[in-house]
């Protein structure tokens, strides 16, 4: 049985330097695939950030938002917040609370500058680690990032902008539907 281990081994061995002198791998294809020995199945090995990572597919999400006035069209944005999650307002100031792992969406619908209806939902939770960055979505700027949102999309831009979500307003004027498309989300145990 050893005989065979041995054989065995150094076939693969012989075949990985015949290989890398032959140039049909580089030293960098068989530095990750070592990597990704230290990584458990179905995570990988991210060199960018020297751990190992999981891309997430979080499923389409649907929400439904009724407002307190009629619109004639929609406006007012998407909010991810990436590992805390938006509480209610309390006397006018945002309060948020540390929860590892979470993407949460607040959808405020604006009339103006005023708030005429929004909704929270979690729509993702990982069983493990946190939740560094969300693939190919445009991140917060400005006075978004310091109210911790992490990446954003306007609702006016939905169907248009790289079709990333989706948002109808009901013939009432009084609801506004909005889709998000799937989104994958980079896990790791530490960001």
């Amino acid at each position: 049985m050893n005989k065979w281990i041995a054989g065995v081994l150094a076939t693969v061995v012989g075949g990985i330097v015949t290989a890398f002198f032959s140039g049909q791998i580089n030293s960098s294809q068989i530095i990750g695939a070592i990597q990704n020995l230290r990584c458990d199945s179905t995570w990988e090995w991210d060199s960018n950030r020297s751990q190992c990572i999981l891309n997430v597919t979080i499923p389409e999400q649907r929400v439904s938002i009724n407002l307190d006035q009629k619109v004639e069209f929609i406006e007012g944005r998407i909010d991810f917040y990436l590992n805390k999650k938006r509480l209610p307002d309390s006397n006018g100031h945002a309060k948020y609370e540390p929860e590892l792992g979470v993407v949460q969406i607040v959808v405020p619908v604006m009339k103006g500058k005023n708030m005429v209806g929004s909704t929270k939902e979690i729509i993702f939770s990982a069983s493990q680690g946190e939740v560094c960055a969300l693939q190919n979505m445009p991140q917060a700027t400005g006075w978004m990032r310091k109210m911790k949102v992490g990446y954003l999309l306007l609702l006016e831009e939905c169907g248009v902008s790289e079709n990333k979500c989706s948002a109808s307003l009901e013939s009432s004027g009084r609801r506004v539907q909005v889709k998000t498309k799937e989104i994958v989300a980079v896990v790791a145990n530490s960001c």
